[in-house]
């Protein structure tokens, strides 16, 4: 009888197991046909559990500067802020660019990294990013601030909070909550869910103003360096104004795409108030794309090819004072 019990459970529980990884193999199906990755997404949330003191995650910092500083071979740094936007940019083009705005050889560090947002930001210039004497840095950030904002619990937890928790406090369900993290069944299923939320943005403003406050400490401390600063607030595809086909068919975020816009708005004209020195500049892209019918974006922040960053890379350069 027992035997029997116990027979019939464990080929229920193979059933299960194999309808679960048709559903997951249907849904990396569809997501490879719909936008041409299986695993979009995925990698956001699962290097990012790759830890790193302070900050949470990210690469071995101090190696990197140290190797860095190293090997310099010019006086004249540049430093790179930002997340997964900034550190793509491709950095041959844009160190040509400014070295001939300049008219002198240029060193540029990377500082950015995928996931950061302008907290991370704020503790990796002065854990290590002063370390290499920058004399000028571009940060590229805002929409991560924003995005966050309608992904966390609260003002002082990030979206990966709770997985974290998992991990540190129920060490043996890890496995479990890693095979969640990569299931693109499930996290197509919270998006799905996620389209039925209200979103007011006024609910997320103060995620906006911790954002204006780390800005406007960036620009104390560099006030003190002296050291030239351009803040461009990232590009968004909701602000293109003549979207290509193959943006069209972009659809996965547009339940959230006017509370982003209105927190961008919110963002834009809080940053037109703050009091910034003569070597801070603030670059407001959203419609540096304005008019351009070609494919610039690969989803809602990032570009699909270097030509939405040469045109990014440009309109910076515009703004580095000889």
């Amino acid at each position: 009888m027992n035997y029997s019990i116990y027979r019939i459970i464990l080929i229920n529980f193979v059933i299960l197991l194999i309808f679960l990884i048709i559903l997951e193999i249907l849904t990396r199906a569809l997501i490879y046909f719909y936008i041409g990755n299986s695993n979009a997404g995925v990698q956001e949330r699962t290097t990012n559990l790759i830890y790193q003191p302070y900050l949470m995650f990210g690469p071995e910092w101090r190696t990197k500067i140290s190797d860095f500083n190293k090997n310099k071979k010019n006086q004249y740094t540049v430093l790179i802020l930002g997340a997964s936007t900034a550190q793509h940019i491709p950095l041959d083009i844009l160190k040509n660019e400014i070295e001939k705005k300049l008219n002198k050889k240029i060193n540029i560090f990377n500082g950015a990294y995928g996931g950061y947002n302008s907290i991370q930001q704020y503790i990796f210039l002065n854990m290590y990013g002063l370390d290499i004497s920058p004399n000028l840095i571009i940060s590229i950030d805002g929409a991560n601030d924003i995005i966050f904002s309608l992904r966390s619990s609260s003002i002082d937890s990030f979206y990966l909070d709770s997985t974290y928790n998992q991990f540190l406090s129920k060490p043996v369900i890890a496995p479990f909550i890693w095979v969640i993290q990569n299931s693109q069944f499930i996290n197509s299923l919270n998006r799905f869910v996620k389209r039925f939320n209200n979103y007011d943005y006024k609910n997320y403003l103060a995620y906006v103003d911790d954002y204006i406050k780390y800005k406007k400490l960036t620009n104390q401390i560099l006030q003190s360096y002296n050291i030239n600063h351009i803040s461009v607030l990232q590009p968004h595809v909701a602000f293109k104004n003549k979207l290509n086909e193959n943006e069209l068919t972009f659809t996965r975020y547009d339940y959230r795409e006017e509370v982003v816009k209105e927190l961008y708005e919110y963002l834009n004209t809080s940053m037109l108030k703050i009091p910034l020195s003569k070597k801070y500049n603030y670059l407001d892209s959203r419609k540096i794309f304005n008019n351009n019918d070609a494919w610039i974006f690969s989803d809602d922040v990032h570009f699909i090819n270097n030509d939405g960053y040469k045109i990014l890379i440009d309109q910076i350069v515009k703004n580095i004072k000889n």
